[in-house]
């Protein structure tokens, strides 16, 4: 193959006679003009998409209530419209109930949240170094240290997870024996299913 000044790919027929060079070898045949798996085999046509169809329908449908008809093209475009009438609908029903629930929570707390600005942040004109009350822990982290307490007892060994630096020096259990279980259940049941469908 070569490449010409068009960028496009020409086949060379040209081929040193035999024993001319030392490099000769007879031209081999690639996998794109001879392949050596099925193909050129008949592909049955079962028409649009359903999907494909509704999609159009929808789109034909709001083409004719909008009054412009969608164009797509994979031509350069010129560029994108711009300084376009952009509608105002007014406030977002979902920021407009965001601003409810704070008008309530401030009004059952008496307390008015005064959102520093970016400058008043960059300054450190902000409140700071407040009381925070401790409410004890997590129920979500006192049930995981229950569970931790009851599988150590339970398998008679303590769990201490390494540090950072004996993790970075690799001082920690490893090339341990892992007993096989055989194939997972999920695995299986996969495997079924592709051997079925196959």
């Amino acid at each position: 193959m070569a490449m010409t000044s068009e960028v496009g790919a020409v086949k060379n027929k040209y081929r040193p006679p035999a024993g001319a060079t030392p490099w000769y070898k007879t031209a081999s045949v690639g996998e794109l003009v001879k392949p050596e798996y099925p193909h050129d085999y008949f592909v049955p046509n079962f028409g649009v998409d359903s999907d494909i169809k509704q999609s159009l329908t929808n789109t034909a449908s709001a083409e004719k209530e909008k009054k412009h008809k969608m164009v797509a093209s994979f031509k350069q475009p010129k560029g994108h419209p711009v300084d376009y009438f952009v509608p105002n609908f007014g406030t977002d029903s979902e920021i407009n109930t965001s601003l409810f629930n704070l008008r309530l929570s401030e009004r059952e707390r008496r307390h008015r949240w005064n959102v520093p600005t970016k400058e008043q942040i960059k300054a450190g004109e902000y409140p700071k170094d407040y009381f925070v009350p401790n409410f004890g822990q997590d129920a979500d982290i006192k049930q995981s240290l229950s569970n931790t307490a009851l599988a150590e007892k339970e398998l008679k060994h303590k769990w201490v997870p390494p540090t950072k630096e004996q993790v970075k020096a690799g001082q920690y259990p490893k090339d341990y024996f892992v007993p096989n279980f055989g194939v997972d259940s999920d695995i299986k049941t996969t495997q079924r299913n592709i051997a079925a469908s196959e």
